[in-house]
């Protein structure tokens, strides 16, 4: 926003409150040859948009709606819109309040503009700070009036779990978006726990199974710092779908995952019980006859020309022998456990 648009997004539409002369003259100048500031704006944003969907095509880029006003405090025109971020405006709730709404507008239009016009139908929108499934329904509803209509085009619209109610109320959210990213890239609230806490994981293992109920998908969006190795095993587990990274660390994000899909794969496989008998019957059958063999001795004098034959084994090659055929057993047993690396599978 701040390299290609420049504005502050409601000065573009509401000029009115724009009093200061040296400001207007900053807009005109900016947009110049077009034939309204809205179209502006849109255009301006659509190509932001499209550089980097475009980049990728046609794998889906997912694209995080503006979060709150601060956001925009580096534009022109925003010591004049932008106020301090305040909780109750955050996130969806501004989408289709009185003083944002027409701004919003102009992001829908420009996202309608770059799938439409310009065919980057891989353009996903996701919703940030939805704080309850009402809210929800509202953007859902004036995003509509925008003409981006969730399912039209193959639009899929998912929505951010940056709060506790999402989490909570995960059903009512996977029935109405497309999709339920998690993560643990919000940071405004320092009471709350971090997403790799053991204390999470079984409500995120329920959030992820309840988003696959209902067919749609479940994503954890975080810096790969913060993903430790076993944590990432737990949402690999879980059978989560994607894992978005920062760019410095995605080779470090590819190379752990896929060694976890590889070991364990998406469900993980479990040691089973037959195979977990077979281990310790094979065990106390050796001990025993290592111990019958260790309390055999040939107290008689043998006859010097009386020749060891391959048929005489002892405790240790018969130890060896069990170890070997345990080993190779515990070896298919991993092997078949593994899935398969594809690296076509990758997603940037």
């Amino acid at each position: 926003i701040k390299n290609y648009l420049r504005v502050h997004p409601s000065a573009l539409v509401d000029s009115v409150r724009v009093s200061s002369i040296s400001i207007k003259r900053k807009i005109a100048e900016i947009t110049r040859g077009y034939a309204s500031r809205a179209d502006y704006a849109i255009d301006k944003l659509a190509e932001g948009i499209a550089e980097v969907a475009a980049a990728f095509y046609p794998v889906p880029v997912v694209l995080r709606m503006s979060q709150d006003t601060t956001e925009y405090q580096n534009l022109i025109g925003a010591q004049i819109f932008s106020k301090q971020a305040r909780h109750e405006w955050q996130g969806a709730s501004r989408y289709y309040s009185k003083f944002y709404k027409q701004a919003f507008a102009l992001e829908c239009k420009a996202i309608k503009k770059a799938r439409e016009d310009w065919g980057l139908s891989n353009i996903e929108i996701l919703i940030p700070y939805c704080r309850t499934p009402e809210e929800g329904k509202k953007v859902l509803e004036f995003m509509e009036t925008c003409g981006l209509k969730r399912g039209e085009q193959n639009l899929k619209i998912q929505i951010s779990c940056d709060i506790p109610s999402n989490l909570i109320l995960a059903e009512e959210y996977a029935k109405l978006f497309d999709g339920l990213s998690l993560g643990s890239h919000v940071k405004e609230n320092p009471m709350s726990l971090e997403y790799a806490h053991p204390v999470i994981r079984p409500m995120l293992k329920e959030v992820i199974a309840l988003t696959h109920k209902y067919h749609k998908t479940a994503s954890f969006l975080s810096q790969h710092s913060q993903l430790q190795s076993n944590f990432v095993e737990f949402l690999v587990r879980q059978g989560i779908d994607s894992v978005s990274v920062d760019t410095d660390h995605i080779n470090a994000a590819r190379e752990q995952i896929s060694y976890i899909e590889q070991t364990v794969g998406k469900t993980g496989h479990k040691t089973g019980g037959k195979f977990l008998s077979l281990v310790v019957g094979c065990a106390v059958l050796a001990a025993g006859l290592i111990n019958l063999g260790a309390g055999c001795a040939f107290t008689g004098d043998k006859p010097d020309n009386e020749a060891v034959t391959r048929d005489e084994i002892t405790p240790a090659e018969i130890r060896a022998q069990v170890i070997k055929e345990v080993t190779a057993k515990k070896d298919a047993e991993r092997e078949a456990g593994r899935s398969k690396l594809k690296i076509s599978g990758f997603v940037p």
